[in-house]
């Protein structure tokens, strides 16, 4: 797995699962070298079903996080994480920390996910392309902005289908924070939701956090909306979004 780093424009499949714990020991601690940070990941990666266990990445100080630290018009799907922890400081998710145009499908996490900005549970920026039958179930806490359950910021025409978060999103002194997006910018959210507890600053919501001229369709969030400002059930901010169909629950979320 780690020899991706060789050659990050080929295609690859997973034969069967992996227990990637050992990767604890790697590096002096830092753990498991994220692929795609030289150079980004733009090949075909399919898990073929299998799951990749207990992973670990501590990197505080570096950005570009995830199993695939960057990646590029790529395709990746049909892969899980179990367990295991990833740690940055941009730009951090379980799978893929910052892509732009990759296709993400049939991928889910439960790991616990940490960083300062651009946090999410499975990607930490989605720059365009689009996520579809994705999860993420694990704890994901960030410190400056951008961070939510399942992905930190979505941007620029890509398209979040049938999807969900169900961890606890903590940033409490973050702006937009979101238990499924932190930010959804010029994307469109349809079938997908949120019921973890998210807690953050200014523009914290349960299911988006600032929703910027983006449309949400047949969605929902139930979780605790914890906030120092501008916090709403479903969405913390709205500049220009729509809404249709889309509730949260009053009573659990506080709002």
């Amino acid at each position: 797995l780690q020899g991706i780093n060789g050659d990050v424009a080929a295609n690859y499949a997973l034969g069967s699962d992996i227990d990637a714990s050992v990767t604890a020991a790697w590096n002096s601690g830092a753990g498991f070298e994220p692929i795609g940070n030289v150079s980004s990941f733009t090949g075909t990666f399919d898990g073929l079903g299998h799951s990749i266990s207990q992973m670990l990445i501590y990197r505080p100080s570096t950005s570009n996080v995830g199993l695939f630290g960057s990646s590029s018009g790529s395709d990746i799907q049909n892969v899980g994480l179990v367990g295991g922890a990833f740690t940055g400081n941009y730009y951090v998710g379980s799978l893929v920390g910052n892509k732009t145009g990759t296709n993400v499908t049939n991928a889910y996490s439960t790991s616990v996910v940490s960083g300062s900005s651009y946090v999410g549970g499975l990607l930490g920026l989605s720059n365009g392309g689009t996520i579809s039958y994705a999860y993420a179930k694990g704890a994901v806490s960030g410190q400056s902005q951008l961070v939510g359950g399942l992905i930190g910021q979505a941007r620029f025409y890509g398209a979040i289908t049938n999807s969900y978060a169900t961890g606890a999103v903590s940033a409490q002194n973050a702006n937009y924070v979101g238990g499924l997006v932190g930010q959804a910018r010029f994307v469109s959210v349809s079938d997908s939701y949120a019921t973890g507890t998210v807690t953050g600053g200014f523009g914290t919501g349960g299911l988006v956090g600032y929703l910027d001229q983006t449309s949400i369709n047949n969605a929902y969030s139930t979780g605790q909306v914890n906030s120092s400002g501008g916090a709403g059930g479903l969405v913390g901010w709205n500049n220009r979004g729509t809404v249709n169909n889309g509730y949260w629950n009053t009573e659990t979320s506080k709002q």
